[in-house]
């Protein structure tokens, strides 16, 4: 039976994505990041702290419109996000 959008297909896809996010290249990190925050997804707090873990692991890797991507995804979603030498930081 195949899942129509709601609560149940929203959970299963998140459950999916976040077994999957270490395979995410950061670009793909990003777009998920705004993705969430621009739709006003309801699983953004479940779903974003992940993204962020696995992009702060990889920061080397992430070029600038990456970065302004993920740094604004985090305020609109109630995030506290900081950029420094040491990393991403975030918090609720």
């Amino acid at each position: 039976m195949p899942l129509t959008p709601g609560p149940a297909f929203q959970l299963q896809f998140e459950e999916a994505a976040l077994a999957k996010l270490h395979e995410f290249p950061t670009q793909s990190l990003a777009n998920t990041a705004y993705a969430y925050a621009a739709l006003d997804l309801p699983g953004a707090r479940n779903m974003l702290p992940f993204v962020h873990i696995n992009l702060a692991e990889r920061l080397d890797q992430c070029g600038p419109s990456e970065l302004v991507m993920v740094l604004w995804a985090g305020p609109s979603n109630h995030f506290r996000l900081t950029l420094s030498t040491s990393g991403l930081g975030f918090g609720f």
